[in-house]
């Protein structure tokens, strides 16, 4: 799985990991706080087309979905 991520270019690879965090029976919110804290705009642009790209959806609209608590809190501000 590691070798499959590293093929992907990194807006690819750091869309496929939200996509995997999101889906867990409880999210993986530190693997989404980590990508979006460390990535400039241009970065976190070219990983929302890929996500759109990949999954034909929109990734801010599932993080929202999956987000409660404190979480979604950080999330709305």
């Amino acid at each position: 799985r590691a070798i499959s991520h590293w093929t992907m270019d990194a807006a690819e690879r750091d869309a496929t990991l939200i996509n995997e965090a999101l889906k867990k029976a409880t999210p993986d919110y530190k693997v989404i706080i980590e990508i979006a804290c460390t990535r400039n705009s241009e970065e976190l642009l070219a990983i929302k087309r890929s996500y759109q790209s990949l999954y034909k959806h929109c990734l801010e609209e599932d993080v929202a979905s999956q987000t409660i608590g404190d979480v979604r809190k950080v999330c709305d501000s």
